[in-house]
């Protein structure tokens, strides 16, 4: 292979790289989540709660540790969307 292809190559092989990495980019901008203002939020309710509890591996550990964990995380989401 002559210098000339080699060279041609190693363009092809930046320009496939640049276009990786605008697609990657693209792909996240377009698949992070949106919080919309005007939508009100809903609160999650105690038996929505319960289902968490009992689909994790914390029913049988700490469950008023679970139900505290959402407890706090409802707050945390409450806060940062207001």
């Amino acid at each position: 292979m002559t210098e000339y292809q080699m060279e041609l190559l190693r363009r092809v092989f930046a320009m496939n790289e640049h276009i990786v990495k605008q697609n990657y980019q693209i792909t996240m901008v377009l698949t992070q989540p949106t919080i919309s203002k005007s939508k009100e939020w809903k609160e999650i309710t105690q038996e929505e709660v319960e289902i968490g509890l009992l689909a994790s591996d914390y029913s049988f550990v700490s469950a008023g540790a679970w139900r505290d964990g959402v407890k706090w995380a409802e707050v945390r989401i409450k806060e940062n969307n207001s």
